[in-house]
């Protein structure tokens, strides 16, 4: 069943990011198992130091998906809404948790919603994944108050400067 990852960065679901930006970067997998960290083996890299290289896995078991803290340093928190209140949990290295569509994940200081089935999978997974990662790494920047915009510096001649 497909599982749709949405990354809101350092900004929990509902708030308003470092960029100001509506549209949250999602990615759609079809696959029995999806690897979320920091390391260049992951489906979906979340360059954020708070992040292990293998933080997370979601994993299909039968009819249900389940996460799976891979020992990470910083933890992982699931969060969900139960009877109209959120309950959070800390999950425990190793041990599958079963998660449901609309779960809300929290990979060291970064959020990650999850959404069980309804979207095709993602066509160019990876550049899409690349893409996720870069915008982290933006708003990242932001959040420090520094200018994530690229600068050119002309060092010699008529536009140096």
């Amino acid at each position: 069943m497909p599982l749709t990852v949405r990354v809101h960065g350092l900004s929990a679901p509902g708030a308003k990011s470092a960029m100001g930006d509506a549209v949250v970067p999602a990615i759609t997998f079809d696959s029995p198992r999806i690897l979320l960290g920091r390391g260049e083996g992951c489906e979906v890299r979340l360059p954020d130091p708070s992040v292990s290289h293998r933080h997370v896995s979601i994993r299909q078991r039968g009819a249900e998906q389940v996460i799976v803290d891979e020992g990470s340093t910083n933890g992982t928190r699931l969060s969900r809404l139960v009877d109209g209140k959120r309950i959070v949990t800390q999950l425990t290295a190793q041990a599958p948790q079963t998660i449901q569509s609309g779960d809300v994940v929290r990979i060291g200081r970064l959020w990650v919603e999850l959404e069980i089935g309804g979207e095709m999978p993602t066509r160019r997974a990876q550049e899409v994944a690349k893409d996720i990662a870069l915008d982290l790494v933006i708003e990242a920047l932001a959040a420090e108050g520094e200018d994530a915009r690229p600068l050119v510096t002309v060092e010699a001649g008529p536009d140096a400067g």
